[in-house]
């Protein structure tokens, strides 16, 4: 796996931890704010965009709109995931404690 990838499924992964343990829901806007600030500070708007629509595609999350705002909430197969208690294509699947 090349690194670029690794830091993509790394960032997927951590997309999902932040909502497991914060929020039932964030919007984009926030979501990106709190990714760059925890590391990921290279990724754009159109990288997040991409990782929130791979995670809703594999079941992970869902997504609703209000107004031109984006809102994703996890859904119980998310939730799996980001504890690592299931494998998801293109998301880091490692064991994490609250």
């Amino acid at each position: 796996m090349s690194l670029r990838q690794a830091l993509i499924e790394a960032r997927r992964q951590t997309i999902l931890r932040l909502l497991a343990d914060y929020a039932d829901a964030l919007n984009e806007a926030v979501l990106r704010t709190s990714i760059r600030r925890l590391g990921f500070s290279l990724a754009s708007a159109e990288d997040i965009g991409f990782d929130l629509d791979h995670l809703i595609r594999h079941g992970c999350l869902e997504q609703r709109w209000e107004g031109d705002l984006r809102v994703v909430a996890l859904t119980l197969r998310g939730e799996d995931c980001a504890y690592g208690r299931i494998a998801v294509d293109g998301v880091e699947c490692t064991p994490w404690r609250r």
